[in-house]
């Protein structure tokens, strides 16, 4: 019984230290996008971005940026996410994102961006 107890403590702690990391909107890198991944307690996101200039042109001419993106409510984070090759500068985009980890993109209307990440995006 004494054990029981223990493993139940144990997992509590764990499932609680997840909920807590996975809740801080300021964390990135490769590492962190991973554990968002595969975090249950992280939900997917729509944030939004005007594209810019790449800050790195890796292999195979793909571009990697770096900037902070805007969500409906006008909150922002920091994501790091690649390209296949650059993409067009002052263009709108749709980021779908699980916490750090950048699942897909796409290019919207300036009328489709919500206000509030419009707002910040200018």
């Amino acid at each position: 019984m004494k054990k029981f107890i223990i493993i139940i403590i144990a997992i509590s702690v764990i499932v609680t230290s997840l909920y807590l990391v996975s809740n801080n909107r300021n964390q990135s890198g490769e590492a962190v996008a991973i554990f968002h991944q595969l975090n249950p307690f992280v939900k997917k996101e729509n944030s939004y971005i005007k594209t810019k200039n790449p800050d790195e042109i890796l292999d195979h001419n793909r571009a990697s940026y770096t900037q902070k993106v805007y969500n409906a409510k006008g909150e922002g984070r920091t994501l790091t996410f690649s390209a296949i090759e650059k993409l067009k500068v002052g263009r709108y985009m749709k980021i779908i994102h699980k916490g750090a980890h950048v699942e897909t993109y796409k290019e919207v209307k300036k009328n489709e961006v919500p206000k509030k990440a419009l707002k910040e995006i200018e």
